[in-house]
């Protein structure tokens, strides 16, 4: 491991020690190397750190991962699996990759509380992000080794990143992945340019459901990535999780997510797999654009598709069955059809629910900015 920091007895001291142990535990065979450790950092003073799986200077793919609320330099905070299991993916399409863990700003403690709602500290470390970025560039520059590099923002982090890409983030692509919103309304505010936006969800993840993925846009409107006039590329994301984990599953091995991430981050874009509209967490946009009734309606819609086909399907096979007389294996898939409806109609409930308290906020949201409006061009106006 290279590593030319000086150890201190602190508590982010420890909790530095702990990562590069946690790191050497996870090296894919290319070596571990700090790029970076501040045991101060911005914010609550908790710390920034950057790890590298692979040399970033000499590796032809570059992926960096910027995660959301609750990242620390802590025990649980510093999650370095997601970035192994990206080189992993990475290296399954060849050698020369490197993949970077950054925490260089204060994420959010919390997925309640002021500061999780507020983006001062995606507009904080949003530069951070664009001068270290340009650092890595400069360093393979400098040996002679002109890169693909990726930068994908997972939850509150994908804020940080998308601000960055409006303030000149240097990365061939820019990916979003459970994103509550990230500055931009459109694709064409960020750097990376058309056809190198990407952006991935679980079909029930509660954080994109509940922040329409707009929650942080700048101009005010109701557009986030997950929007089709966003203009960001959707790609699949689909698994088997439920509302209480479909946020933190995009970097689970074997996962159709990771299978994109790692083509993304190599390139590799014709075997993308795209996302099918009833997957995508969010209702249709025409259905979202109606207050309150928009989300529930356009949501039912989306996850009665999805029923129906899962439906369709098993009775295929069971008739196919029974046609051929395995009565055993037709009376199986038949009761896990009835088991897949019913576990579909449950997610349906529960996504409903969330889909709905969020499209209550964002109406409520919205009202509160143009009464701000009408305020500041009449009687504000006048003090």
């Amino acid at each position: 491991m290279q590593d030319q920091l000086s150890e201190g007895p602190s508590r982010t001291g420890r909790h530095r020690r702990g990562r590069l142990g946690d790191a050497d535990g996870k090296n894919k065979g290319d070596g571990v190397y700090v790029l970076s450790w501040d045991p101060d950092g911005p914010g609550q003073k908790q710390g920034t750190m950057a790890v590298a799986f692979g040399n970033p200077d000499t590796a032809k793919n570059v992926a960096v991962c910027v995660p959301g609320t609750t990242a620390t330099l802590g025990d649980d905070g510093f999650d370095l699996d997601r970035a192994a299991n990206l080189k992993g993916q990475m290296d399954s399409g060849g050698s020369g990759n490197a993949v970077i863990q950054w925490l260089g700003y204060d994420a959010p403690d919390s997925l309640l509380g002021s500061q999780v709602v507020s983006a001062k500290d995606a507009d904080d470390g949003a530069p951070r992000l664009v001068a270290d970025v340009d650092g890595y560039r400069a360093a393979a520059e400098q040996a002679g080794n002109h890169q693909h590099l990726t930068v994908i923002g997972h939850s509150y982090g994908s804020t940080v990143v998308g601000k960055a890409g409006m303030h000149g983030l240097a990365a061939d692509d820019i990916v979003f992945v459970g994103s509550p919103g990230v500055g931009a309304s459109n694709a064409d505010q960020l750097s990376a340019g058309d056809g190198h936006v990407w952006a991935g969800a679980t079909r029930h993840d509660p954080v994109v459901q509940a922040t329409q993925g707009s929650w942080f846009t700048e101009d005010g409107s109701s557009r986030g990535p997950y929007d089709s006039s966003f203009g960001a590329r959707q790609f699949g994301a689909v698994d088997n999780s439920w509302t209480g984990n479909a946020h933190s599953e995009y970097y689970e091995p074997g996962s159709e997510s990771l299978r994109n991430l790692g083509d993304i981050a190599t390139g590799r874009y014709g075997q993308v797999s795209e996302q099918h509209w009833q997957d995508n967490p969010l209702p249709p946009e025409a259905a979202s654009s109606i207050p309150v009734i928009g989300n529930t309606a356009g949501t039912l819609v989306k996850d009665g598709a999805r029923t129906a086909t899962d439906i369709y399907h098993g009775g295929q096979q069971t008739v196919s069955d029974i046609s051929q007389g395995h009565w055993g294996d037709a009376a199986e898939h038949a009761a896990g059809t009835l088991g897949t409806a019913a576990v579909d109609v449950a997610e349906t409930a529960a996504d409903v629910v969330v889909d709905t308290a969020g499209s209550v906020v964002e109406t409520g949201k919205t009202v509160a900015r143009g009464v701000g409006w009408a305020w500041d061009h009449t009687l504000g106006s006048w003090f």
